[in-house]
């Protein structure tokens, strides 16, 4: 997580509604394929998460690439915020020919506003 930043053109705070973050997310590894960053929060007392923005999708993040989330909303009385990112290694052909996806991962930061 990220300072948000105080640019009066993006989401601010709002006392009692509404808090704000920042996101930035970096491939410290190798090329990764089907590559899915989101973020979840959930209300008080309630196990359901519920999807936030960012919501992102990219066929193929090289190494060392990044990308941030600037200020994005979240309300103000979430118990819990989850950054879930999945990822897969690269596509494999098969004897046949056909190509078939790589290894999935999946790596989830739970966040206690």
């Amino acid at each position: 997580m990220l300072e948000p930043s105080k640019d009066k053109h993006l989401a601010q705070r709002e006392k009692g509604k509404y808090e704000v973050y920042s996101l930035l997310v970096t491939n410290q590894s190798k090329k990764a394929y089907n590559v899915n960053i989101g973020a979840y929060r959930n209300e008080p007392s309630n196990k359901k998460m519920f999807g936030l923005t960012p919501q992102v999708e990219n066929e193929i993040m090289n190494a060392g690439q990044t990308f941030s989330f600037t200020n994005f909303l979240v309300k103000e009385k979430t118990e819990e915020l989850e950054c879930v990112v999945t990822w897969e290694d690269e596509p494999v052909t098969l004897k046949n020919g056909k190509k078939a996806s790589g290894r999935k991962y999946k790596e989830s930061i739970v966040f206690t506003p």
